[in-house]
């Protein structure tokens, strides 16, 4: 029964040797839709991602190194389940080459009361209900949507630079063909020299979404590293958390960096879709007047930088009612 192949008795209840499968690309369809299905169940993805997420933190140390894969799968059992009150951080990283690829597991026990990871420090950077501007010490700067936040070792820069995105963020890469700049959420990877782009990526949404405004970015499926595309200016990038599909597009979205410039370009878009988008961008909820059809009216408008109580006003003079919103 393939059902018994997925579930064990430890603490995660995961089965590592599909696991290091699933992540190096040597999975079976029938596996990676198992790994799926078992994902689904009760608080697994949530499990799954606190380990998919810690990837980047040992890239470099891995590089040049021989480890033995199957003892350290081993390794990770024993201590998983001989550990059960400390927190585990399963840290991963596959490399392939031709026919073959070299797969890297390292596990860490991580103290409740320090964020120390090996010998760096884990830096975590969070919005509220602010966007937050977030300087990096290799003069790359990311502009932090709300309700999100990144992560990444204080030693960022010197040997590699990598970062896990919860939520939304604007990047500007600065350029270094030695080290790419390393991009994780929990379910893509997104590498780059030196760039500007918006990554999309919350957790409950369905999608996760790569918009390229300059230069080059490489994205790629966590759980397929053969599942990628290249993106250029004005192309995107968009991943089905369910099917695992990741398809590559141009953008057809005037607003997608509305959130950061609060800027929106509307043209005989749905008013129900613009509405929504106002919403988000301003955290607002909008009171829709009484017999107004959202669904059926559209707008064409032009709104930068203005603040909510002059969007509001415009919706009234172009609709003839009256909208009312107030601060989430």
């Amino acid at each position: 029964m393939r059902d018994k192949a997925i579930m064990m008795n430890d603490k995660l209840h995961i089965n590592w040797d599909l696991a290091a499968k699933v992540y190096s690309g040597e999975a079976s369809q029938d596996e990676v839709r198992d790994f799926e299905k078992w994902m689904e169940e009760g608080s697994h993805r949530n499990e799954w991602r606190q380990i998919s997420d810690n990837l980047h933190m040992v890239d470099h140390t891995l590089v040049g190194n021989s480890v033995d894969l199957h003892k350290a799968w081993d390794d990770v059992r024993a201590k998983t389940l001989g550990k059960q009150k400390r927190y585990v951080h399963l840290v991963y990283a596959a490399y392939g080459a031709a026919v073959a690829c070299v797969i890297a597991l390292l596990i860490l026990f991580v103290n409740p009361f320090s964020n120390d990871v090996g010998n760096s420090k884990l830096i975590t950077a969070k919005s509220d209900e602010a966007i937050e501007i977030i300087s990096l010490n290799d003069g790359s700067v990311i502009d932090l949507n709300r309700n999100s936040s990144i992560e990444y070792l204080q030693s960022f820069g010197k040997d590699d630079r990598s970062v896990s995105l919860y939520g939304e963020a604007f990047f500007h890469v600065a350029a270094d063909t030695t080290r790419p700049f390393v991009i994780h959420t929990s379910q893509i990877q997104i590498k780059v020299v030196g760039t500007s782009f918006n990554v999309k990526a919350f957790a409950d949404a369905l999608y996760t979404e790569v918009s390229v405004n300059s230069g080059e970015v490489e994205v790629s499926s966590l759980l397929n590293v053969n599942n990628q595309v290249v993106l250029r200016a004005g192309d995107r990038a968009v991943f089905n958390v369910k099917d695992h599909s990741l398809v590559k597009m141009q953008v057809d979205n005037d607003n997608y960096m509305a959130w950061k410039t609060k800027k929106f370009v509307f043209k005989r878009d749905k008013l129900a879709e613009a509405i929504v988008l106002i919403e988000e961008v301003y955290d607002v909820t909008i009171e829709i007047p009484e017999g107004l059809d959202v669904e059926n009216h559209v707008i064409s408008s032009t709104f930068d930088r203005y603040d909510i109580a002059h969007v509001m006003d415009v919706l009234n003079e172009l609709y003839g009612v009256d909208f009312h919103y107030h601060k989430n």
